[in-house]
């Protein structure tokens, strides 16, 4: 199973990495929405671990548009504290 993982926190994206990377998944990241879309095309992963506040533009568009071409697992991470996320 392949997994792309897009968040900005470098820290957090390789500690997730190491943990999914140990039991066994690819793991592939991207620092920024725009690179996350790219890489979805490139590598066409199983799973989106996506995170909502990204420097270029928000996760939460970059998920509207991977919806639009697939209908991809994706776990949303992210620092807001709101409860719900209207798609």
């Amino acid at each position: 199973m392949k997994i792309l993982i897009v968040e900005d926190d470098k820290e957090i994206a390789k500690l997730v990495k190491l943990y999914l990377s140990k039991e066994g998944y690819e793991v592939i990241l991207a620092e920024t929405a725009s690179k996350g879309l790219q890489k979805y095309y490139e590598e066409n992963p199983d799973l989106i671990i996506l995170d909502l506040m990204l420097p270029d533009f928000s996760g939460l568009k970059a998920l509207k548009e991977i919806k639009k071409e697939k209908d991809i697992p994706i776990i949303i991470i992210t620092a807001k504290g709101e409860k719900m996320i209207e798609l």
